[in-house]
């Protein structure tokens, strides 16, 4: 006889203290977010006199399932970056919902990428915390095919755990141009694809909490340096480790 244990889920808890952003820019599975382009296409295409027709992207079984793991944040508010020409460091940035913290990183703590005469770093500070039970990886990449303009910005790429940091932060490179640009990213585009490393199913849970509860998850923010990080999550493995009746201490 044959037994099928089914995978417990992995659950991931979102946290945030807007109203609005939880009503209206919830993180969600990324199945939610097949691009319009990509939905109007036919199966199929016929091209002159070809005996048989064509697959379009419709049929690409790495696009379809592409789709069916991970989520994907969405820009929670219209944000602008207006950047100076090749060569110029000016930028200003802006969210509409005048709220949203973000900051730029000195190009010298990345060395020769990326350098400010040609790109300008901006991390936005995106109005959710994760927190999940359990250590697993989370990929993070760009959701390049529901980008408007993907020539005009990079969504950074990384591996993250949300464990023993909660923060969900997002860095991105905005390439100048030839002369003064206006870069624009609507409210609802989606903006970064969050995938676990595991083969479990994924589900989400959403909180809406008071700043305190909020404000207490982002106390880990200061050991996004990756020294302290690693020695914060020492201690929190090793009490881990502690046996629940005090022996061995």
């Amino acid at each position: 006889m044959l037994f099928f244990i089914k995978k417990r889920k992995l659950v991931l808890d979102l946290f945030t203290k807007r109203q609005m952003v939880f009503d209206a820019a919830k993180p969600k599975m990324a199945a939610h977010f097949y691009p319009d382009w990509w939905k109007e296409l036919k199966t199929e295409h016929q091209f002159g006199n070809d005996i048989f027709p064509s697959a379009t992207m419709r049929r690409c079984m790495g696009f379809v399932d592409h789709y069916k793991h991970g989520f994907i944040i969405p820009m929670w508010s219209d944000f602008r970056v207006e950047l100076g020409p090749i060569g110029d460091p000016f930028f200003i940035a802006a969210f509409s919902d005048a709220t949203t913290p973000l900051n730029a990183h000195p190009s010298v703590l990345r060395g020769k990428f990326m350098p400010d005469s040609h790109y300008q770093h901006v991390k936005l500070h995106t109005p959710w915390v994760a927190k999940c039970k359990e250590d697993v990886y989370f990929k993070w990449e760009q959701p390049t095919w529901g980008y408007r303009n993907p020539n005009c910005s990079i969504v950074l790429p990384g591996t993250i755990e949300y464990k023993y940091q909660y923060s969900m932060n997002v860095n991105l490179m905005f390439a100048r141009q030839h002369e003064k640009t206006m870069i624009e990213i609507p409210f609802q585009q989606p903006l970064v694809h969050v995938t676990p490393l595991t083969e479990r199913e994924l589900e989400l849970k959403y909180h809406l909490v008071n700043e305190e509860e909020y404000n207490t998850l982002l106390q880990g923010e200061k050991l996004s340096n990756i020294n302290r990080y690693r020695a914060y999550r020492r201690v929190r493995e090793s009490e881990e480790r502690k046996c629940p009746f005090g022996f061995g201490k």
